[in-house]
């Protein structure tokens, strides 16, 4: 692929992550319970919710995936600890 086309396909990939974060700020919707200021909305239906705020780079980041099914929020759990291979078939 030529310069100016990887320009090009970064610029759109950024474009859309972007408009689709916009659009779930104005959104509003959120967990229960959840304050605004550890809310990181991913989609309208998906977000991340920030168990470390602190925001330095030293640490490790927890944080709660959200994904919205239906009108309830579910939980996923995330964790930046060391990473690891698991095997797809066990």
């Amino acid at each position: 692929m030529s310069r100016t086309t990887k320009l090009l396909v970064m610029f759109l990939t950024l474009l859309v992550v972007t408009g689709a974060w916009m659009s779930a700020q104005r959104s509003g919707d959120r967990p229960p319970g959840v304050p605004t200021e550890r809310w990181a909305p991913l989609t309208e239906n998906s977000g991340i919710v920030l168990r470390d705020t602190t925001r330095t780079l030293n640490r490790d980041w927890h944080g709660i995936l959200f994904v919205k099914v239906g009108n309830a929020w579910r939980e996923v759990y995330l964790d930046s600890g060391p990473v690891r291979a698991v095997p797809l078939s066990q």
